[in-house]
């Protein structure tokens, strides 16, 4: 898979992998999960992450089932909007870690490894861990920008 992905183009090539019964695909599969899910899905069961997690509900509205502090919760996550779970992540962390950046509106550049890369809206990026990196946002520019703490996630495997 390719660090630089436009994620609407790759929604659209990947559309079956988001109907019944699975539902989901892992666009990334690093220290650093990305996985995008589609539906109609209902599960009765409770997806336990030991890591952070973090949604972003680009289509349409959800109900994510959790148990928090041992009572069971329905989570309603609306089209557009953003719920993390889990601990922080620090400054330090992000130097032992995968990054991954979503350009949702204008326009970014991010130089990794002496090579620079512009992010147009739709594009991510996933910067691996240990990569050097710098990364220069433009006025108008508005991305979704996710690390994990490596100590809290091992690489999927």
């Amino acid at each position: 898979m390719e660090l630089l992905v436009n994620v609407n183009k790759w929604i659209e090539e990947n559309k079956t992998a988001f109907l019944p019964p699975v539902c989901n695909k892992l666009m990334h599969r690093y220290q650093l999960n990305v996985m995008f899910v589609g539906g109609p899905n209902e599960r009765k069961d409770y997806h336990i992450e030991e890591g952070e997690e973090l949604f972003y509900q680009v289509q349409g509205d959800m109900c994510l089932k959790i148990i928090e502090n041992g009572k069971q919760k329905n989570v309603v996550i609306r089209e557009g909007e953003v719920i993390a779970y889990g601990p922080g992540t620090t400054e330090k962390s992000k130097k032992n870690s995968d990054i991954w950046i979503w350009q949702l509106e204008g326009t970014s550049t991010v130089t990794m490894d002496g090579k620079t890369l512009t992010l147009s809206a739709g594009d991510s990026l996933l910067v691996r861990a240990q990569s050097t990196y710098s990364w220069k946002r433009a006025e108008e520019c508005i991305a979704l920008c996710i690390t994990q703490d490596p100590k809290r996630k091992q690489p999927y495997t």
